[in-house]
């Protein structure tokens, strides 16, 4: 990896980094409104994507382990917004 790569590779993890701590903060002032933890859920996913792919070095790779590393962060996302959509709407008002 050249310095240009592990640079690129480095603020893209920091930014994603800022996303996923604001968007932590911007869900737990929330309550229980499902845009800003959907939000929060997306972040954390684009982290987890960037992760996989540049930090692991799978982005040029193929295959099913390239697949499954990223279906395996989706796979969660989608049970914790389901979690989420499940409270809100069985919380009483």
């Amino acid at each position: 990896m050249d310095r240009f790569s592990q640079e690129r590779l480095h603020w893209a993890f920091v930014t994603a980094s800022v996303l996923a701590a604001g968007g932590a903060i911007t869900a737990a002032l929330s309550g229980h409104m499902l845009v800003p933890i959907g939000i929060v859920l997306m972040a954390a996913l684009a982290k987890a994507r960037i992760i996989i792919l540049d930090f692991m070095g799978l982005r040029h790779a193929g295959g099913v382990l390239r697949f499954a590393l990223v279906a395996w962060p989706l796979t969660f996302v989608l049970l914790a917004l389901s979690r989420a959509v499940f409270v809100a709407i069985t919380a009483p008002v």
